[in-house]
């Protein structure tokens, strides 16, 4: 079940494998001419977007992240971290109650109205 997943693991091991390039408070870190942007907040994806779902999220993680050593982390790992991005507010998509209406929501949805009256994840 997501709610199984470990947001403080994932949160340690974002201050271990992330925060070097996106910044602790995940808004990104000026990087010479380059700057990720923000992962949680205002200036983030929406919470209808692909991206806010976990194991979508997770699966980008798994295979093209850290920049540095892409395809280093496990699965397992690239969960935790997405799980806890995915802990976070962001920008609301107007109209997602409208999102999946059949067969329903995916688990990973977590900003899911349908599936979930508050985010599983939130700590």
């Amino acid at each position: 079940a997501i709610e199984a997943l470990d947001v403080a693991r994932g949160e340690e091991l974002y201050g271990q494998q992330c925060a070097s390039c996106h910044g602790a408070d995940g808004q990104g870190m000026q990087l010479g001419e380059v700057k990720p942007g923000p992962l949680w907040g205002d200036g983030s994806w929406n919470d209808g977007a692909g991206a806010g779902r976990v194991y979508t999220l997770a699966g980008f993680i798994r295979y093209a992240m850290p920049y540095t050593a892409p395809g280093s982390l496990t699965d397992e790992e690239a969960q935790l971290i997405a799980a806890y991005i995915n802990s976070h507010d962001r920008p609301v998509f107007p109209g997602k109650e409208n999102d999946y209406p059949t067969p329903g929501p995916p688990v990973d949805a977590v900003y899911s109205p349908q599936l979930y009256p508050t985010n599983p994840l939130k700590q």
